[in-house]
């Protein structure tokens, strides 16, 4: 693996050949399919010469080997990122964004910059359903964000808020709105 490792190098680095090194990381990989450097160095060939697709299923390779709650958010954080800008996969961007929503609000207790990046995402998961006008999802996606979120959480009450003026303004659902409000 070290071997394969240092092959692949050789053709990026000395040769200029990310092509041939691209597939010598896979040999690598089909050996021993954990080794987060030859996943790293296959996933920066994959995306700076713009196979997104293949950067996302080396993305998985990594999420299958992880089990930090806040990396595996990350990953997701990143597969959504791909799928949203570059492959223009909206549901699949926004399936990415709930798992890593899922993985970063596991964390006990929330550090604050997790509880950033978590809110962030979730802007991001509301505009992307804002933007497709997709009102049904949007509100399921609060209801989901509010039961991940610690109880007493500031971040509850704009969170209530605006569960409530979707409901209101956008499903026309006066009961719902209100017992958000409430």
């Amino acid at each position: 693996i070290t071997l394969l490792g240092r092959i692949g190098d050789l053709y990026q680095q000395k040769l200029g050949n990310p092509g041939r090194a691209m597939s010598t990381y896979l040999d690598a990989l089909e050996l021993d399919g954990a080794d987060r450097r030859i996943l790293q160095r296959l996933l920066d060939l994959q995306t700076k010469s713009g196979q997104w697709t293949r950067a996302v299923e080396t993305i998985s390779k990594f999420l299958e080997h992880e089990t930090e709650p806040a990396y595996r958010g990350a990953y997701f954080l990143a597969a959504a990122a791909i799928k949203r800008t570059e492959l223009r996969d909206n549901a699949g961007a926004l399936d990415d964004f709930e798992h890593a929503l899922d993985e970063l609000l596991r964390e006990s207790p929330l550090r604050p910059a997790t509880r950033r990046r978590a809110l962030q995402t979730f802007h991001d998961v509301d505009a992307l359903l804002t933007e497709d006008k997709d009102w049904k999802t949007q509100e399921q996606a609060y209801r989901r964000m509010i039961k991940r979120m610690p109880s007493g959480d500031p971040a509850l009450v704009p969170l209530w808020h605006a569960l409530g003026e979707l409901c209101l303004s956008r499903l026309d659902h006066v009961q719902s709105a209100i017992q958000a409000f409430e």
